[in-house]
């Protein structure tokens, strides 16, 4: 895959042509003084409902979060379908993470429901919510690279807990998936406090990427 200028590869500007015929992009986001995203996400375009028959991955019913008497979300929908990119934007405190910690099942909303894959998040338990983890990858705000592991182990990392496989196969995908973030082999001994924060985002994504996941949450990626 190919990206644009060296400096920005994935945030910014930049025009990534392959990319734009998977994207959706939902341009109507709005937010109330109350700086709750319950008005933040715009329906599907008509021309994916139309074409998009398959059940979303993800479902929001009718969502609601709160802290104390803080309202962040209110009564929210939200369906994603498969191939489909979403991009939720919003000043600082609106909620953005909190929707995602909700998806992850991390939290419990005050009302409401959220589907993955066909089944509310909160229904996956013991082996069944272990095995729905390994489904998704995750990139964090500030990337959360273990500190005492090279870029190398962090990225090899899911794969040695997860599938266990044979370390070449291991060194193979890593080198891969840094040269997906335009990283380079020597990139690869290289400690967290040594990167720049365009790197730890760019090794977080690998990492985040690493075992192919169905599902890509982003929390600030740029």
């Amino acid at each position: 895959r190919k990206f644009g200028a060296r400096h920005d590869r994935f945030g910014g500007d930049v025009y990534h042509r392959r990319d734009f015929d998977r994207r959706v992009v939902r341009d109507s986001f709005q937010r109330d003084e109350s700086m709750t995203t319950s008005a933040a996400i715009a329906q599907p375009s008509e021309v994916l409902l139309k074409n998009n028959t398959a059940t979303p991955l993800i479902d929001v019913q009718d969502l609601t979060t709160a802290f104390g008497s803080h309202v962040v979300h209110e009564h929210l929908n939200l369906k994603i379908y498969p191939k489909e990119i979403l991009a939720l934007v919003g000043g600082s405190g609106s909620g953005k993470t909190t929707l995602l910690r909700q998806i992850l099942g991390l939290d419990r909303p005050r009302s409401g429901v959220v589907k993955v894959f066909g089944r509310p998040v909160h229904d996956y338990v013991g082996a069944e919510r272990i095995a729905l983890t390994h489904r998704w990858g995750m990139l964090f705000q500030a990337g959360a690279l273990f500190s005492a592991l090279p870029v190398f182990d962090n990225i090899a990392l899911p794969l040695r807990e997860v599938h266990h496989l044979p370390e070449d196969l291991i060194r193979d995908v890593v080198l891969m998936r840094l040269s997906w973030m335009g990283l380079t082999p020597r990139d690869a001994a290289l400690m967290p406090s040594e990167l720049s924060g365009g790197m730890i985002k760019r090794v977080a994504l690998a990492r985040a990427l690493a075992l192919d996941p169905e599902l890509l949450f982003l929390d600030e990626p740029t």
